[in-house]
């Protein structure tokens, strides 16, 4: 169960600084609370972050904050792929939001 926590702790960080813009800001649902840890003040401005306790908290749906052929084709965020692959296939599903919480301790 830790390995896993692990990946998942490393691919919410990867999806979060992938998708980041220029940092959280109260428009566009990320923030950052408490005195955060400088390795979590990069977050993207969908991520919340937040000091809890002993933990660091991080609260995120997971979706993104940048348009993509995988919103469906009825939301505003859905944009057509533009790329230059001629194999391009979508995979199949589309975002959709979720709930992710990670406690992450601020001295492991």
């Amino acid at each position: 169960m830790t390995a896993r926590r692990g990946i998942t702790t490393v691919g919410l960080t990867a999806i979060a600084l992938a998708c980041g813009g220029a940092g959280p800001t109260a428009t566009d649902g990320g923030s950052i609370s408490g005195t955060v840890p400088d390795a979590f003040k990069g977050y993207a401005s969908t991520v919340q972050v937040s000091v809890e306790g002993d933990f660091v908290v991080l609260r995120a749906t997971g979706v993104p904050d940048h348009k993509s052929p995988y919103f469906a084709t009825s939301d505003s965020r859905y944009e057509r792929y533009n790329g230059t692959n001629a194999s391009y296939a979508a995979a199949p599903g589309t975002i959709v939001s979720q709930t992710y919480v990670f406690r992450i301790p601020l001295k492991p």
